[in-house]
């Protein structure tokens, strides 16, 4: 029943009535960039639409983001090919099971069973389901703990790419959502944007650093506000505005976050980078569920503000586009986008439902009750899901937020006033009447909310890195060490890093720190890329030279002149005695990243895209996809255009026969009736004796014969009107059939990326600083 549908950006949403049996509920995908909402109290069947929406997203290749506060949406992940029962085993309810007096494989089979059963009914098979586990690429991020894949939300604020800096109004709001994110974890969810003292020196901070290209972490953050890189905040003086008192306040609130045990875990995990959640980097779609029902409320609000934050920042570095890119569904919204507060995370929820449309991107609200959204929300919203509610004043509020005229309202109102589990009136802004519907089996199977431990046995075990095998050069043990430093000819600079405890002597051992400038340069791709990196190596002990073993500092650590008196030191290594200048260690230093720096320069032959200097694999793939979708949304058009034509050639022809074929009925009624009046008259005039037999009996054959000649042509006509009926069903399966070959040929698998490694040149390779660094 709909596999001929699969290919035409349709989602499979459920059955409607339609005169004595049931049709599949067909629904646009792009008409969720207009957003929608999902109404209806507990049990009214909200999440499996909303994991029925999710399913069909997946099925149509469109990235997700999901927001999970409850657990709910991580079923997605529990999709079993075959339903193989030893596979749903351990996802059993062993209560239930022992509660009947059947193990848990028994029931697993009964499940199995029900599902295979509920997918038949509701069209779907085995395939299907395959199919969906197939593309399904899902990872359950879990914030602030490791059960899943953690996220590194407070490692690091990185600072906007250059679009988003020249872009004003996306900058400001990445900068609210940033800052009211962080105050709202301290539990300063109130602060106001306009005089808020707390609000406007992190606002300042962050657009500082970031206007020069500089990321944030905390301790950086902390450090800032208790010594601001400025002086004034607008017109007034610091001093006048914050206090240092009152900004060591602040800083020591948000130093009991970094003390806190709870920390590492918000700073472990992949970054907050909406590009490389939402694509591979060889551009396939991805599901990113974000796992939240572990979180209190003020650390989920700021990562909810913290994610919208830079799902805006990603989206405005897209191009425009018609089509759905991108979904992000939020399942119970409560407590975000009230209409009587603002949230931290309200701002880039209201911009998103205002601007997304335009590059695609859509967003699926989910939430029992309709007085949880703002009134401005729900203006922008197009598509309504509107289940059972609890309260007639819940009915007037969404019949408020539709609008429409009188009678609009009361159809709708009578609709969804005693509406049964799994049934819902759609609602659209781009049709004239509602449609009742039930929603259809999902294929994945509904566990219930998933605890923590479900997502640590969902977590895919990562495979250990395969390090090659590297001669490991033996160092010599250290010899004695001396309370003289040792004497070096070399002419290098030396300084101290001293990090042990005042009351102990000091035993330092030698390395080397070096600073390295070199660039990347490529003309004819317009590439000039100059780098910096800060060297540290460990040469206690060691026997020759080894910068392949050096560690890379993200800055110089503050260093010492002179060490402490009581100090010992070890001795220098023979091969650094030996040398008088320090152009072999140099020399060595730039052949050493002349060897081992490569920028990877990527290139995409068929689309001839070639990526920017530096710009990341996730990046690059994510611009292929765009540029894929704009030619398939072109030449889709076209094919669309095309066949439209053809289809209305063949409807006018079709209509023209049906007006034809009331005609001829109409014509085989009345010479039927002549037909039946003439012999009824030939009889009278046969048993009257009449002189007029012969001649109306010739006059009856006549129209007997024209009788049976017009059901001749009405037969004619009716099957004219079959041969058409045909061709428009084979017309439409060409037109899947090439749209789906469409659809191929844009796929990104079938763009492939080429990859060269471009080193820099030995000349543009300096070393700026070598030292020899004596660290206890």
């Amino acid at each position: 029943m709909l596999r001929d549908y699969e290919s035409l950006d349709l989602f499979y949403l459920g059955t409607q009535k339609e005169g004595d049996g049931e049709t599949p509920l067909l629904y646009k995908n792009a008409r969720f960039t207009t957003h929608a909402a999902i109404l209806g109290m507990t049990g009214s069947g909200k999440t499996g639409l909303g994991i029925g929406i999710l399913e069909e997203a997946v099925l149509d290749d469109i990235p997700l983001l999901v927001i999970d506060p409850k657990g709910d949406m991580g079923n997605l992940a529990l999709a079993f090919k075959g339903l193989d029962p030893e596979a749903m085993e351990p996802w059993m309810d062993a209560g239930e099971a022992e509660s009947r007096g059947i193990s848990t494989l028994e029931l697993a089979r009964e499940k199995a069973a029900l599902w295979k059963n509920g997918l038949e009914r509701s069209g779907q098979g085995l395939d299907r389901l395959a199919r969906f586990a197939d593309k399904a690429e899902i990872t359950i991020y879990t914030p602030g703990s490791s059960a899943g894949v953690g996220v590194n939300v407070l490692g690091s604020f990185a600072a906007p790419p250059p679009e988003i800096l020249d872009d004003a109004d996306t900058f400001a709001a990445l900068l609210h959502a940033s800052v009211t994110g962080l105050l709202s974890l301290i539990g300063e969810d109130d602060a106001d944007d306009g005089t808020d003292p707390a609000y406007l020196l992190l606002a300042n901070l962050l657009r500082h650093a970031w206007l020069q290209g500089n990321d944030l972490d905390m301790a950086g953050l902390i450090g800032a506000i208790v010594q601001p890189p400025f002086s004034r905040l607008g017109l007034l003086d610091l001093e006048t505005i914050y206090p240092q008192k009152e900004r060591l306040k602040l800083a020591m609130k948000l130093n009991g976050i970094v003390a806190s045990p709870t920390f590492a875990a918000w700073t472990r995990g992949e970054p907050l980078d909406v590009g490389r959640m939402l694509y591979t980097p060889e551009g396939k779609a991805r599901t990113a569920i974000f796992y939240l029902a572990h979180l209190n409320d003020e650390q989920r609000m700021f990562f909810v503000t913290m994610l919208l934050g830079r799902l805006v920042e990603w989206m405005r570095t897209q191009s425009g586009s018609s089509r759905l890119r991108a979904l992000l569904y939020m399942d119970e919204v409560f407590g975000y986008f009230p209409p009587s507060k603002n949230t931290p995370a309200k701002a880039s929820m209201m911009l998103l439902l205002k601007q997304a449309r335009a590059f695609g991107v859509g967003v699926v609200l989910s939430t029992q009750n309709p007085a949880d959204l703002d009134y401005r929300a729900l203006s922008n919203i197009g598509t309504w899901f509107i289940g059972r509610l609890q309260t007639e004043r819940d009915r007037d509020k969404v019949l408020q937020g539709i609008g429409g005229d009188a009678a609009q309202k009361k159809e709708l109102d009578e609709m969804i006033a005693n509406l049964p589990g799994r049934t819902f009136v759609l609602r659209s802004a781009k049709e004239d009447r509602p449609v009742l519907f039930s929603t259809r089996w999902v294929l994945s199977y509904l566990k219930g909310p998933l605890s923590k431990e479900d997502i640590r046995r969902l977590k895919k075990a990562e495979p250990p890195t395969e390090m090659p095998a590297q001669p490991v050069k033996a160092r010599r043990k250290p010899e004695a060490q001396t309370a003289v430093k040792p004497p070096l000819a070399l002419g290098i600079e030396e300084a101290f890093l001293d990090t042990s405890p005042p009351s102990r002597p000091a035993h330092f051992s030698p390395a080397l720190l070096a600073e390295v400038s070199y660039r990347f340069f490529n003309a004819a791709r317009g590439i000039d890329l100059p780098q910096t990196l800060t060297l540290f190596l460990d040469i206690d002990g060691s026997e020759a030279l080894e910068w392949e073993a050096a560690e890379t500092l993200d800055a110089v650590p503050p260093l010492q002149k002179s060490a402490k008196e009581a100090g010992g030191f070890s001795p220098l290594p023979g091969w650094l005695t030996k040398l008088r200048t320090p152009s072999a260690l140099e020399k060595a230093l730039k052949n050493h990243i002349y060897a081992v720096k490569t920028l990877e320069l990527l290139r995409c032959p068929s689309l001839g895209l070639d990526a920017a200097a530096a710009q990341t694999r996730e990046a690059f793939g994510a611009r292929i996809r765009a540029e894929l979708d704009r030619r398939f949304d072109e030449k889709a058009a076209q094919l669309e255009e095309r066949y439209a034509k053809k289809e209305r050639t063949l409807r006018d022809r079709y209509r023209r026969l049906e007006a034809k074929l009331e005609k001829e009925k109409a014509d085989v009624s009345d010479a039927a009736t002549d037909s039946l009046l003439g012999f009824g008259m030939a009889l009278f005039d046969l048993f009257s004796g009449s002189s007029r037999v012969r001649t109306s009996a010739s006059r009856t054959l006549r129209k007997g014969k024209r009788a049976f000649d017009e059901r001749a042509d009405v037969a004619a006509v009716e099957a004219q009107m079959e041969a058409l009926e045909k061709r428009m069903v084979l017309l439409e399966e060409e037109y899947a059939q090439k749209r789906e070959a469409l659809r191929e040929k844009y796929s990104p698998a079938n763009h492939p990326v080429q990859t060269r490694l471009l080193k820099p040149r030995k000349s543009d390779i300096s070393v700026d600083r070598l030292l020899l660094l004596w660290q206890a």
